[in-house]
């Protein structure tokens, strides 16, 4: 049972994870990344609370599926992402994890092997950005698959008509390779420091082999939720200026139109002129100045609360199930077993079990016999009257034995004999 709880407990891990940061945290996404494209902006939405403004707005005037667009496309680019690295592990080299032993050419290999993943999903991604931050107002109704269309059509050149200013994929390679090696270095880094930190503190509260409580197992894994959403939530304050120049260089030249930050009930397009990584951080900061760089920010903190808040809810209600289904799988009644026995039973009485259920099957084996000789000694034309009268005495003599066996089982477990 603990091999089992073990190994539902990671499942359960991932899947709140999941669900949480891609569907709960949806709208702190979409409100996130349309501030850092949104360079006519005046109110940078530095904190939670012009955040909570702005999402009630757009909900009102575009309705509530505004703030869940693009959600479809960011499973789909997670997706490629996961396929993509484990083909290139399996035809290369390349380690897809590291072991206990690791050295700096295995480092370097591994390092490697993202930023490759990175670069294959960077046409993807990019399709995936623009239906996030285009505005429901002008937007048609996308399929599902034209995430994958697009980000193929922007590879071969085909599709969309974009504008001149559009960035071709070479010079957008280095800083999205950069961006993804980055944040899973730091949330990597960050993630082994809070764990080794949590297990430390509350290594006397670890499950042992005889504990069964669903709150040791609790205590056992609820530090890897906290370590997973710290190591996220410093990998993205640190790395949040990067992740803004990345959006913009990706956005720019693809006619997106979003809407406005600042009412939350108007539209603006996007005309930015950056020729590169270089030239958009120094626009950036001589027009914006350096909070220019954490433009919509407030949002991070409100997803960093939804994902901590729900994630640990759906975990405390999801363990105490799965501890108690994989408990009643372990209470199956056996044979003949009474209301006093369904989980345990002494050796007494299993050795019983055995012995009643070998009688029966041998007497049963024995009348099935009789009954074959029967029919054999009928077609020959034996004597047929003595056959008959044993014949007929055998399910008798086995309905007895049966009865008799289970009334011995009952006055066993009543400790009457």
């Amino acid at each position: 049972m603990r091999q089992q709880l073990n190994r539902f407990a990671g499942f359960g891990i991932g899947l709140a994870s999941l669900f949480t940061e891609n569907v709960l945290a949806h709208p702190c996404i979409v409100l996130r990344r349309q501030c850092q494209v949104n360079y006519h902006a005046r109110n940078y939405h530095l904190t939670p609370f012009t955040i909570v403004n702005i999402m009630y707005c757009i909900n009102k005037t575009q309705g509530p599926r505004a703030l869940w667009k693009g959600m479809g496309s960011t499973f789909i680019v997670q997706g490629i992402t996961l396929g993509a690295e484990g083909i290139i592990s399996e035809f290369t080299p390349l380690p897809r994890e590291l072991s206990h032993k690791w050295n700096l050419k295995q480092i370097g290999g591994h390092l490697l092997l993202k930023g490759l993943t990175h670069v294959i999903a960077m046409p993807f991604y990019s399709a995936s950005l623009i239906e996030t931050v285009q505005s429901e107002i002008i937007r048609d109704n996308p399929g599902i698959l034209d995430c994958v269309k697009e980000g193929i059509g922007r590879v071969v050149g085909l599709g969309v008509p974009h504008s001149k200013r559009l960035l071709p994929l070479m010079v957008l390679i280095f800083p999205t390779a950069l961006h993804g090696v980055l944040h899973y270095v730091i949330s990597s880094i960050v993630q082994k420091l809070v764990l080794f930190v949590l297990k430390r503190d509350n290594s006397h509260n670890l499950p042992t082999e005889s504990s069964t409580s669903v709150q040791s197992m609790l205590d056992a894994y609820f530090p890897e939720l906290i370590a997973s959403f710290a190591a996220s939530l410093c990998a993205d304050v640190m790395l949040y200026p990067l992740e803004t120049v990345l959006h913009r260089l990706h956005i720019q030249g693809t006619r997106t139109i979003i809407d406005n930050t600042d009412l939350g009930y108007e539209v603006l397009p996007i005309n930015t002129q950056y020729e590169g990584m270089k030239d958009c951080i120094n626009t950036i900061k001589r027009e914006e100045g350096m909070q220019g760089f954490y433009k919509g920010f407030g949002a991070v903190i409100h997803f960093d609360q939804i994902c901590g808040r729900h994630t640990t809810d759906l975990w405390h209600k999801l363990l105490p199930n799965i501890s108690m289904a994989l408990s009643h799988r372990r209470k199956v009644p056996r044979l003949f077993a009474g209301p006093q026995d369904r989980v345990t039973e002494s050796c007494g009485s299993r050795k019983l079990n055995i012995e009643i259920c070998c009688i029966i099957i041998s007497k049963k084996k024995l009348y099935l016999r009789n009954k074959e000789t029967k029919k054999r000694t009928r077609e020959e034309g034996g004597k047929e009257a003595s056959i008959l009268s044993s014949t007929r005495a055998r399910p008798q003599l086995y309905r007895h034995i049966s009865i008799s066996a289970i009334a011995i089982k009952a006055s066993i477990l009543k400790g009457q004999l």
